[in-house]
């Protein structure tokens, strides 16, 4: 039977991880835990490549770890992007409950 290498949870890393990814990952989980941030405001505060948060933003939003509140234009280029948390206080509440 074949050893699963691959870990369900981003910032426990598994046996294929490299030590950079891990490291890299729990850099942006705990800056996001700290200050609401766009993607490119973090790549200039922690130093991980664009490329490299965007993947994890996508890994930590599949685990339900990231969440995105409001979008603000960005100073260079006029765009609007979203600013990011990892704080789950600052989570937006679920409307799906006033359905019914």
């Amino acid at each position: 039977m074949q050893e699963n290498i691959n870990s369900l949870n981003p910032l426990e890393p598994g046996k294929g991880e490299t030590t950079t990814r891990s490291k890299q990952i729990k850099s942006i989980f705990h800056f996001l835990k700290r200050h609401t941030s766009t993607s490119s405001m973090a790549v200039s505060l922690t130093g991980v490549a664009q490329k490299r948060i965007t993947r994890y933003k996508r890994d930590l939003e599949k685990d339900w770890l990231l969440a995105e509140l409001w979008k603000v234009p960005y100073q260079e280029t006029g765009f609007k992007a979203y600013c990011l948390t990892t704080n789950p206080e600052k989570f937006p509440k679920s409307n799906q409950l006033k359905i019914f």
